[in-house]
């Protein structure tokens, strides 16, 4: 690195557009807990590589440049993390324990299977275009996600989500144990199903959840759809169980 030394605690590291060189050596730097990580917007260069994760941890990573930033968490104290990266592929692919919050407004992220622990806080937004400036991708075996937050981008989500505010953008929930305990949709949200886990709490007060892109039967303990909601779902898939309420006519057969 910068000196031909590696950081140590409490360091800030700063990545400009001076050098674009990449950071491809010392990376194993679990130990160290930075104050801050910040790649600028001007650095082209990538953070680590894919099959040597920066390891690491830091009170606040900001990754804003055009390559790819490659992140283990070293020691479960990486607190604050924004990924809004100009990088036309891979903006982030994180790994590792714990990350306190993460914001992503812009690029691709995938959580990789590595990433054992969790992320206490996720907000999935956007910079300019809530279709397409975010996407994000859990794979099998990545953590749980305690609450997450959305109002745009994509997710593909493999991970266990606690608690899901999705008020935009679209989430796909694919098969893990367990999957979304409690699911609340707002405006324009659209989260499709695929999971048979029992969701113990979905409150459809806007937007869609669909049902009918996966056969295998699931539960949902409460059930509460408000005027303007859509939830989509055949029969013999959903089981409503004690607690149900329905507010508004809830849609039943294949989503068109």
């Amino acid at each position: 690195w910068s000196g031909g030394a590696v950081p140590v605690n409490n360091d800030t590291v700063i990545f400009t557009g001076s050098s674009n060189v990449s950071v491809t050596s010392g990376l194993a730097q679990a130990a160290v807990d930075l104050d801050n990580l910040i790649i600028h917007p001007d650095y082209t260069g990538d953070v680590g590589t894919s099959g040597s994760h920066l390891t690491i941890s830091s009170d606040r990573v900001v990754h804003e440049g055009a390559g790819t930033l490659y992140y283990t968490d070293g020691n479960g104290t990486t607190d604050r993390m924004i990924i809004n990266s100009k990088a036309t592929g891979d903006a982030a692919v994180l790994s590792g324990d714990t990350i306190t919050r993460l914001t992503l407004a812009k690029g691709k992220t995938t959580l990789d299977s590595g990433f054992s622990g969790r992320v206490v806080t996720l907000e999935v937004t956007y910079f300019t275009s809530a279709a397409g400036d975010v996407e994000l991708i859990s794979e099998n075996g990545a953590g749980t996600i305690t609450t997450l937050i959305m109002n745009g981008g994509k997710f593909s989500s493999h991970s266990t989500i606690t608690t899901a505010h999705v008020a935009g953008g679209k989430l796909v929930q694919e098969q893990v144990a367990p999957a979304i305990s409690n699911l609340y949709t707002y405006c324009n949200a659209q989260v499709v199903y695929n999971s048979d886990e029992t969701i113990a709490m979905l409150h459809a007060i806007g937007g869609m959840v669909d049902f009918t892109q996966d056969a295998n039967p699931v539960t949902v303990s409460d059930l509460r759809v408000w005027p303007g909601a859509q939830v989509y779902y055949s029969e013999d898939r959903v089981t409503v169980t004690a607690g149900g309420e329905l507010y508004d006519k809830v849609i039943r057969g294949m989503m068109q």
